[in-house]
């Protein structure tokens, strides 16, 4: 089995951020949205930059929380044909991983299209396997699904908190 740790300094932010939300919030909807949650994370000195895009991400799950969850699952041996744009923009590294994620039973079809989706808004060059970890991380906290020890781990070495995601 292939471990997929978070190493980059790229999404580092984004990875604080998103472990910043989960220590303090038992879920996404008792988190505060749109200006509340900027404000209150510009407050504790994120990244402008990485606010604006975990913003975006939260609030497209929120608007396809619908399709997320209702999504049908498909027949076990079936395969997912990725669409040019998606081949051109994801990584075999980013595309490897939600096949392992999703292999692992840790989402579910719905919830790997979803973080396709989000990953497409963003630019190119912010389409990064850390980027794609991240964003799984977040649906995985949404969805109020146990985040996976190796994720877990992962998130107490680069924020030394004791522990951080209880």
């Amino acid at each position: 089995m292939r471990k997929f740790c978070f190493a980059s300094a790229k999404a580092h932010s984004m990875i604080q951020i998103a472990a910043f939300l989960m220590a303090r919030f038992p879920n996404v909807q008792a988190c505060p949205m749109g200006m509340e949650l900027g404000e209150m994370l510009e407050q504790v000195g994120f990244d402008e930059n990485e606010i604006g895009k975990t913003l975006l991400f939260l609030q497209l799950l929120e608007e396809h929380e619908y399709a997320i969850t209702q999504a049908i699952n498909p027949q076990p041996h079936s395969m997912r044909i990725y669409h040019p744009d998606e081949l051109k923009y994801l990584s075999d590294d980013v595309l490897d991983f939600l096949q392992f994620l999703q292999k692992e039973h840790l989402i579910q079809t719905g919830q790997r299209e979803f973080i396709i989706y989000a990953l497409m808004y963003l630019p190119e060059d912010d389409i990064t396997l850390d980027v794609a970890k991240t964003l799984a991380l977040l649906v995985l906290w949404a969805h109020n699904i146990e985040v996976p020890v190796f994720i877990q781990d992962e998130l107490n070495v680069l924020l030394p908190r004791p522990n951080l995601m209880q």
